[in-house]
């Protein structure tokens, strides 16, 4: 039911995006001012491109496919890079035919032997597990390019849609003499086929891309793209409200509801794609939250439901979380949760000989004021069970190093996890039994012996009817091993400007926009 739901709410949003506006007459040129909270940590490097750093790249880079509109109820993609796909040898063997007639900004061409450099790239760097399984990367003709793999990959649709860019072979070798060299202009100088080629980046103040005028779905109708770096959410309404901005990304919850309310402005919600929650340090086998009866003492010491009236403002739009899986997923358990249970939680302390507690920190992104309110009420009620914690705020750079590399043992962290319509591959990344070196979400949370197990079982699922039930298993099993306080179903959000047409940033997901496609109205 809740993927007919969003189905339905999806179908109404890209009918308003195309239906809207002035007659059919659409207004060309112009740059589009969109305020973010984040810097970006990487431009143009996609073997250390993750997370919300990727959304930087959505004009500039691209990928052989992305979700089509229908992705939640289909699981459907829609090509780019490629026009079509199929994969054999049980799942192991992936061949994509590529678009033809397309070049980089820097004039050199797309084409199957540019595919396999950055295939070798992502080998070289070693950062993908999959890459790091991969046999070869055959050129089989001018536009035809052939993945093979040692292990099946089930999920590998799901990683090309959502994080393997590429960028001209041409412009990153010319850039130094090493590999270090070249990297390290990589990463702040994206060179892509996209609609829009940057024209600079300075931290802390704004991104800017222009159009490029040979890109091959068409002369993109707006003149540029500047993001602006405002960290400050009250200052970033106030740029709304001035007309020093025409779109809001990452918008603070309370701002969104404010800027909906006025005049001038529309909203969008996009739920399911950021479950929101506390994670435990708990890699180390000799750490204090290793033990599976702290972890379920910290989890039902904490009151979900009085967090989350205190900080939705009243909206109907959050949902609390007791588990992974949403309602419609195969693994969603509906009996399954561990509510808020003072007395339970002291005797699970005092089980695992603990009743006098310990002290610990809670890491806060500093951007992100729910978080801090979040925090407050954790510290209040983890004091309930002589767990004394510290709250240190840490900046958006940091916060991706911790996500991703990992934080201090037997402390908290609180983050959004990237939810997608395919559910084996978000537990295929989530639920990795990964190697220090190489990034993982939540890195630093728990591995057991049985969800490291039934994670290579879904890794060698040949089938998707065996890569369903796979994960399944080892879904319910991260669940039972409580892995993390999945708090609440917070949407990502956005404002525009009423004059900013045919835009579908977050209308169906989080890791898609077709900046082409957008325009705005005289004003």
């Amino acid at each position: 039911m809740k993927r007919f739901i969003m189905a339905l709410v999806i179908t109404v949003l890209v009918a308003s995006i195309f239906l809207g506006g002035c007659g059919d007459k659409k207004t060309t040129g112009g740059t589009l001012r969109m305020i973010t909270p984040m810097d970006p940590t990487v431009l143009g490097y996609p073997p250390q491109s993750a997370g919300r750093a990727t959304y930087f790249q959505y004009c500039c880079l691209e990928r052989l496919a992305i979700y089509a509109p229908d992705v939640w109820e289909n699981q459907d993609y829609q090509g780019i890079l490629a026009t079509s796909w199929e994969h054999s040898n049980g799942m192991r063997t992936w061949t994509f035919h590529l678009r033809e007639g397309v070049t980089f900004h820097d004039g050199t061409p797309w084409n199957a032997e540019a595919a396999k450099w950055m295939a070798d790239l992502w080998v070289l760097e070693g950062t993908s597990s999959t890459f790091n399984d991969m046999i070869s990367a055959d050129v089989l003709d001018e536009y035809t390019i052939q993945y093979n793999f040692n292990d099946p990959k089930n999920t590998f649709m799901v990683e090309v849609a959502t994080g393997i860019y590429f960028i001209s072979p041409t412009a990153y070798e010319a850039a130094g003499a090493t590999q270090e060299e070249r990297k390290a202009w990589a990463l702040q100088n994206p060179v892509g086929t996209g609609p829009f080629k940057l024209v600079d980046a300075v931290l802390g103040d704004h991104v800017s891309f222009e159009r490029y005028d040979d890109y091959w779905g068409g002369k993109p109708l707006l003149e540029g793209i500047n993001y602006i770096i405002v960290p400050d959410a009250t200052t970033s309404k106030n740029m709304m409200i001035a007309g020093e901005a025409d779109m809001y990304v990452f918008s603070e919850f309370k701002e969104t509801l404010e800027l909906e309310a006025m005049d001038g402005f529309y909203a969008r919600y996009c739920k399911h794609h950021t479950p929101e929650g506390i994670w435990p340090a708990a890699l180390d086998p000799d750490s204090y939250m290793y033990d599976l009866r702290v972890r379920e003492a910290i989890e039902y010491a904490i009151d979900r439901e009085t967090i989350i009236d205190a900080i939705s403002l009243g909206s109907d739009e959050i949902e609390i979380m007791y588990q992974a899986p949403i309602p419609s997923d195969p693994a969603y358990r509906p009996d399954f949760g561990r509510h808020y249970d003072l007395q339970k939680a002291k005797d699970l302390m005092a089980a695992a000989g603990l009743e006098n507690g310990f002290e610990t920190t809670i890491y806060v992104r500093s951007i992100t004021g729910r978080w801090a309110d979040m925090a407050l009420y954790v510290q209040s009620m983890l004091a309930e069970i002589n767990i004394t914690v510290n709250i240190e705020m840490i900046n958006p750079g940091q916060y991706m190093t911790y996500l991703l590399f990992g934080w201090p043992a037997d402390t908290l962290f609180i983050s959004g996890i990237p939810n997608e319509p395919i559910p084996e591959f978000v537990a295929a990344r989530d639920y990795n039994c990964s190697p220090p070196q190489v990034p993982k979400w939540n890195h630093s949370t728990v591995q057991t012996p049985e969800m490291c197990a039934l994670h290579d079982a879904l890794g060698l699922a040949d089938t998707p009817e065996k890569a369903e039930q796979a994960y399944v298993a080892l879904s319910n099993q991260a669940m039972d091993d409580a892995v993390g306080i999945y708090m609440m179903d917070w949407p990502d959000t956005a404002v525009f400007a009423d004059y900013v047409m045919d835009c579908d940033w977050i209308a169906y997901s989080t890791k898609v926009w077709n900046a082409n496609t957008t325009w705005m109205e005289e004003h």
